[in-house]
């Protein structure tokens, strides 16, 4: 149980920081290379499984 609360806080700490690292990418107007965002994509992707499968467990632990 401890390790599915530290794996959420990690998803959501890095959920965070990309999300912000994305929104200073797009208001700087700064040219990021394909690879990056494809870089981002997939970490964004996992973040999402991520999430989902805490808040399933989480869902169970409360029932």
């Amino acid at each position: 149980m401890k390790l599915n609360k530290i794996i959420g806080i990690i998803a959501g700490i890095s959920g965070i920081l990309l999300g912000i690292t994305i929104l200073i990418v797009s208001i700087m107007d700064i040219d990021v290379p394909k690879p990056i965002w494809a870089i981002f994509s997939v970490v964004c992707f996992i973040n999402a499984i991520g999430n989902i499968i805490n808040y399933k467990e989480g869902k169970n632990d409360r029932s």
